[in-house]
């Protein structure tokens, strides 16, 4: 079987917030946001979650998604999603469902307009020699021209050489800079697999589209949990 799959991803253990994907926000878990977003796309034929979190495995086969069992080596703080999405292939490729486009969402993220996921999918349909789709904003607040690293010295220098390149201090004279938002990446599997793209999402492959996804954020702080409430209020979300 050939199948487009959204795959949620989110690890029970969190640094920045305890269980962050499961956090009451509006009244539901995060996690909810995403799956009601992966589960209401009109070009996803599968809903799967790969994660270690046994409340997390509840929530989603309550709500019909399929679980991955995320082995603990993959669910630590210093885990890498390559790896983590190559397991969640190999699961998929064991229940003989060989997947087209692997929409990747974010358990940690609830800023998921209507529709945004079927639109990156059509996106690629028609540009047959994109890798993948990915969400994002542009933020020339901080532009590579911009920002800076300390060197051994402790003085701050700036990351590329610039003695050549005619820089403006005015943000808005840059050329846009495209942030991503780790809200989801819509991978042709056929070629972003095995990964061999750009560093370091290399299993984005090479040819990358952008989605504009303004005011996006995942979650990191009790800080972002109060912005991403205010933003779906935005969109028309109320209280649970």
């Amino acid at each position: 079987m050939i199948k487009n799959v959204a795959l949620l991803c989110g690890r029970g253990g969190s640094v920045s917030v305890r269980e962050k994907n499961l956090y009451p926000v509006l009244g539901r878990p995060m996690m909810m946001y995403p799956l009601l977003a992966a589960k209401s796309a009109r070009h996803v034929d599968a809903v799967y979650i790969s994660t270690d979190s046994e409340r997390m495995k509840t929530l989603a086969r309550a709500n019909d998604v399929s679980v991955i069992d995320r082995p603990a080596e993959l669910a630590t703080a210093t885990a890498q999603h390559v790896d983590t999405l190559t397991h969640a292939l190999a699961h998929l490729r064991g229940e003989g469902i060989e997947v087209k486009y692997l929409a990747v969402v974010m358990c940690n993220c609830a800023t998921y307009p209507n529709g945004l996921i079927d639109d990156c999918i059509e996106r690629l349909e028609h540009d047959p020699r994109a890798d993948s789709c990915v969400t994002g904003y542009v933020d020339n607040d901080h532009h590579p021209y911009r920002v800076k690293r300390m060197d051994e010295d402790g003085y701050l220098r700036s990351w590329l050489d610039l003695s050549n390149v005619q820089v403006s201090t005015n943000r808005q004279d840059l050329p846009p800079c495209y942030i991503l938002d780790h809200a989801m990446w819509i991978l042709r599997v056929s070629t972003c697999f095995p990964p061999r793209g750009q560093k370091p999402w290399t299993f984005m492959g090479d040819r990358i589209l952008f989605a504009n996804n303004e005011g996006s954020r995942d979650v990191h702080s009790m800080e972002d949990f109060e912005y991403t409430e205010k933003y779906l209020r935005l969109h028309g979300w109320s209280e649970a």
